[in-house]
């Protein structure tokens, strides 16, 4: 079976300095991450949510509005919810699961303090939704939610460019993976050294315990996705929902606070395994828009409907739309390849922010029709040819399945 996603590790990854008594390398990481992405200052967190979490509180708000897409991972909402200040979600374009800057124009008011903006499964967003933030509101904090896209750029560089902030995760399944943490990057000096004296204030280091819990997991992990035990686990998980993949998404939706690990930092160790990932990026970036291209050549030659894009993608998997998704998934099953179908629900049906619900239609609709392609890095054009060969068997049999779905105008 070959797998939705895999993790860009090894076992001599995960095993390589992890009992060595080394120098503290997180500074290091901070200062690789950002000069690596443009930005004068960074600092290390248990998880991109903590990052954000901290950002918002160090700022002083209380009870304002933040703006964040309706179709993103719901511990954003989560985090901002927790700071005390208020949620407005931005609907997604009725041909595109990004917001365009209409959708962010009917949003940024002179009140508004902060815009997440976030280049979802690593497409380029419209920057001129930030022009048009800047201008509506001087003093609006412009932060890109970089967890699903890490290094976006477009024709002119990094989308980052120009913002105030950027956030990066280094969980599982992400782009890049130290086991945990996440990464704020910042271009103003007060705010970092704001966000900094609380991170101080609040965090505590790894412990042994923490560390050992740590190692393991990345080893389960590594093995969770690899055969034998990848197919078992799939198996075992239509009779166990904890060990099912499909329920990651809706545990996920369901929280209404932090993990208990929420404020313990990651381990010299794992910025030691984020410098190594850091390093293997460009290989990395490379190899996933060499498939990335191959599924948008392959797939608009069968005359297939993608989303469009200023820059080639190298997220780890490849967003497509379509009518049926769970006959889409079935089928390829069968075929012996897992789709994902991140992102499968809108913020609007988080517990938290229930009562904007019905607000952001275009988001439902890529919610129920999203699947994902495998992009992650190892995987062959060959395996990829397979996928595409899938989609077309299933055309020939029942066309509507496959089809673009209908959008909302």
């Amino acid at each position: 079976m070959l797998p939705q996603i895999r993790l860009p590790l090894a076992p001599t990854d995960l095993w390589l300095d992890a009992w060595s008594d080394c120098p503290d390398q997180s500074e290091i990481l901070e200062q690789s991450f950002a000069a690596h992405f443009g930005f004068p200052y960074a600092l290390l967190f248990p998880y991109a949510r903590t990052a954000l979490h901290a950002l918002i509180t160090a700022s002083g708000w209380r009870q304002r509005t933040i703006l964040c897409p309706a179709y993103t991972c719901a511990v954003v909402p989560l985090a901002i919810t927790l700071s005390g200040n208020a949620v407005e979600l931005v609907d997604c374009g009725p041909d595109h699961f990004l917001p365009g800057s209409a959708e962010w124009a009917k949003h940024v008011t002179s009140d508004t303090k902060m815009m997440i903006v976030t280049p979802l499964y690593g497409y380029p967003v419209d920057k001129n939704s930030e022009v048009l933030a800047r201008t509506a509101a001087r003093d609006i904090f412009v932060l890109y939610d970089e967890v699903q896209s890490l290094g976006v750029s477009d024709n002119n560089g990094l989308q980052a460019r120009d913002a105030d902030g950027a956030l990066f995760s280094l969980g599982h399944g992400k782009m890049l993976t130290a086991l945990s943490g996440g990464l704020l990057l910042l271009r103003n000096e007060g705010i970092y050294r704001e966000v900094r004296a609380l991170r101080t204030n609040q965090c505590t280091k790894s412990t042994l315990r923490d560390l050992t819990r740590r190692v393991v997991r990345g080893f389960a992990a590594w093995a969770a996705l690899r055969e034998p035990v990848f197919s078992s686990l799939l198996c075992a998980g239509r009779f166990i929902s904890a060990l099912s993949f499909d329920q990651i998404s809706a545990r996920e939706l369901r929280e209404t606070k932090f993990p208990s690990d929420a404020l313990v930092l990651p381990s010299s160790y794992q910025a030691r395994i984020g410098l190594r990932q850091l390093e293997r990026l460009s290989r990395l970036t490379t190899a996933r828009r060499r498939v990335a291209e191959y599924y948008d050549r392959r797939l608009r030659e069968e005359g297939f409907q993608t989303f469009a894009h200023s820059a080639t993608p190298t997220w780890t998997r490849y967003p497509l739309a379509v009518s049926d998704r769970k006959k889409v998934i079935s089928v390829f099953a069968k075929g012996k390849i897992q789709l994902g179908w991140f992102i499968r629900y809108t913020c609007e049906d988080a517990p938290l922010i229930k009562s904007s619900a019905g607000l952001c239609q275009n988001a439902r609709v890529w919610a129920r029709t999203m699947i994902n392609l495998p992009n992650w890095y190892g995987i062959s054009l060959a395996d990829a040819e397979r996928c595409v060969a899938l989609l077309l068997r299933l055309r020939d049999q029942d066309r509507e399945a496959s089809a673009w779905p209908a959008v909302i105008s």
